[in-house]
């Protein structure tokens, strides 16, 4: 008898009860496959990411993504911390900005590793020169994605980050608006993070 039945017993006679019966029925059975992807993974995470309140948009090109983002904006500091933009302006900071800076962020303009079709979420991972931080510290966050990021589940995403990942490594999924509902269960969106979250889908980054 293990030492486990051995504390289970002492328990059972100290409450006066007898041993429950053998459990016979069988349990959940684990699929033999992995699920079929959907044909169109773009539409299914788009349909996914509205869901949880992004904002969704196409654009041929940078330069067309850089056009629509202009025009999406609000006055103010933009950090773009995606190489190849031409985003520009006195506004514009290219690389990390100073603290006192942080505050006054009205928007960062990232890239991404993956856009995930099963949860609508963005995978960001940390290298150098782009840290999480630059998706997380502004009122709105816009990702632009290629049409050749989008993977089907977390374990696609998981297998494509394996060369990225380690000891030290972090990652950010990011699915739709920061929101919580911890005082009171009233849901608010943005008390922790991005407010709005946009997504720019496009074809080739030339």
């Amino acid at each position: 008898m293990s030492g486990r039945e051995v504390i289970l017993r002492g328990i059972r006679e100290a409450l006066h009860r007898s041993s429950p019966p053998p459990h016979t029925q069988p349990g959940p059975a684990w699929p033999s496959s992995p699920p079929a992807e959907p044909a169109d993974l773009a539409e299914a995470f788009r349909q996914k990411f509205e869901a949880a309140g992004g904002a969704w948009h196409e654009a041929a090109d940078l330069d067309r993504a850089a056009r629509q983002i202009a025009a999406l904006l609000p006055a103010g500091p933009v950090w773009v911390a995606l190489d190849g933009l031409p985003l520009d302006g006195p506004s514009v900071f290219r690389a990390m900005p100073s603290r006192d800076v942080f505050d006054t962020l009205v928007a960062t303009v990232t890239g991404v590793d993956c856009a995930i079709a099963e949860t609508g979420s963005l995978g960001v991972l940390f290298a150098p020169g782009a840290g999480r931080l630059a998706s997380l510290v502004a009122p709105v966050h816009v990702a632009v994605v290629r049409r050749d990021q989008f993977v089907a589940t977390l374990e696609h995403f998981l297998c494509r980050a394996q060369v990225h990942l380690g000891p030290r490594s972090a990652a950010v999924l990011i699915t739709g608006p920061s929101r919580s509902a911890d005082i009171e269960q009233v849901l608010t969106i943005g008390v922790h993070g991005t407010r709005e979250v946009h997504v720019i889908v496009i074809e080739t980054s030339s």
